[in-house]
C-alpha cells in the first residue's frame, strides 16, 4: 500500500499520538522493538543505473539508485558520493536519547519509504504563562532516502487541548536542525545530547515569547487584519468580489468559537493558535493515487513542510510586528 504514510506504529502506553495515525503496540521501549513494529526493518541498497543506447546498456556515471532491500522499491537517485543512513542507524541515535528521559512516541515510513521518522516525547515542558492548556514537546528525528531530505531533528510543541502543532520558530528559537551523521556510538550519544541541549534552549525561548504573546492584547479589528493578510482572497474570490477568503472566515470562526481558546481570544497567542488549528485541521489537503488527504496532512505536520509550515512562520512574523 503506497501512501504518504506507508507504515506507522505508536506506543500504546503513551496513548494515541498527536497526528492520530498508526497502529498501537504495547511495550515499545527500544529501537529494536520500534523498528519492527513500525515496519522499518529493511535496508537501503545502492545499485548502478543504466540507460539503453542502440540496444546496448550504458552505465550512468556519478549516479546510484537507492533501493529498498525488501521489495526493490526505488527510493531515490543520488550521487555516487552519497552514503545512506540506514533506519537502524537513525534509531540508534534515538536510543541515545532514552537515558536523558526521552520516550518513544511513534515511528514510521512516509512517501513509500523515501522518508522515515521517529518521534520521541522529551522531558522539556513548555510553560506559557496565562495559558491553562498544557503544551508537550516532541523531538522528531527524520531521515530521507531520496537524496532530498537530510537527517534532521525537529522540535514539535503540541498544545494538548486542541492538538495544535506550534512548530514555527518564535523569535530566534531554532526549531529544527540538521544532525551530523557519525559512525561511533559514543559520538552518537554526544550528538543526542547536543540535540536535547538545543531543544531545551528552544523550549525556554518558546515559553518566554509565547507567554509574552498571551500578555499582548489584540482587538478584533487588528486580529481580522492579521488573519486576512495571512489568508488573502484567491483569484476566484476576487472575481466573485468576496470581502474575505473562506480560509480567513474559517480561522475567525475558530478564534470566536473554539472552547480551547477561552480567555485567549483577545491575545496574540489566541490568534496564533486559531491560525495553527486551521492549518492543522481545516486546510483541505489533496490526496492522490499514492496518498490520501489525511496521509498528506500528517506528513506535512510531522515533517514541518509545505503550506502549513510556511504559513505558521508568516503568522509569527505578522504577530511580532
Amino acid at each position: 500500500m503506497a501512501h504518504e504514510v506507508e507504515t506507522m506504529a505508536y506506543n500504546a502506553e503513551r496513548g494515541a499520538p498527536w497526528h492520530k495515525l498508526g497502529v498501537a503496540n504495547d511495550g515499545l521501549t527500544t529501537s529494536a522493538e520500534m523498528i519492527v513494529a513500525a515496519g522499518l526493518d529493511w535496508a537501503v541498497k545502492q545499485q548502478p543505473i543504466f540507460t539503453t543506447l542502440d540496444g546496448k546498456q550504458i552505465a550512468i556515471n556519478g549516479k546510484r539508485a537507492n533501493v529498498r532491500s525488501t521489495d526493490g522499491e526505488v527510493l531515490g537517485v543520488v550521487g555516487d558520493r552519497y552514503t545512506p543512513i540506514q533506519n537502524d542507524e537513525m534509531m540508534s541515535f534515538a536510543d541515545a536519547l532514552l537515558d536523558e528521559g526521552a520516550r518513544y512516541e511513534s515511528a514510521g515510513s512516509l512517501k513509500s519509504g523515501q522518508v522515515v521518522f521517529a518521534a520521541l516525547g522529551i522531558p522539556e515542558k513548555i510553560q506559557i504563562k496565562g495559558d491553562n492548556g498544557a503544551t508537550n514537546t516532541y523531538l522528531v528525528i527524520a531521515n530521507g532516502h531520496n537524496g532530498l531530505f537530510p537527517l534532521k531533528a525537529m522540535i514539535t510543541p503540541v498544545r494538548v487541548v486542541c492538538m495544535n502543532t506550534l512548530n514555527a520558530a518564535l523569535g530566534s528559537a531554532k526549531m529544527s536542525f540538521t544532525l551530523r551523521h557519525t559512525a561511533k556510538i559514543e559520538e552518537k550519544v554526544a550528538e543526542a545530547k547536543r540535540a536535547l541541549g538545543l531543544a531545551a534552549n528552544a523550549v525556554e525561548e518558546f515559553s518566554f515569547i509565547g507567554s509574552r504573546m498571551v500578555a499582548e492584547k489584540m482587538d478584533r479589528d487588528e486580529a481580522f487584519r492579521v488573519i486576512t493578510r495571512i489568508f488573502p482572497l484567491s483569484e476566484s474570490e476576487k472575481r466573485d468580489k468576496e470581502v474575505m477568503s473562506e480560509r480567513a472566515k474559517a480561522t475567525i470562526a475558530i478564534l470566536n468559537n473554539a472552547e480551547n481558546l477561552e480567555g485567549l481570544r483577545d491575545t496574540k497567542w489566541g490568534v496564533y493558535n486559531a491560525i495553527a488549528e486551521y492549518l492543522d485541521y481545516g486546510v483541505s489537503y489533496r490526496g492522490g493515487v499514492r496518498s490520501s488527504a489525511s496521509d498528506a496532512r500528517a506528513s506535512s505536520v510531522m515533517l514541518d513542510t509545505g503550506f502549513a509550515a510556511k504559513t505558521k512562520r508568516e503568522a509569527v512574523l505578522a504577530l511580532s510586528r
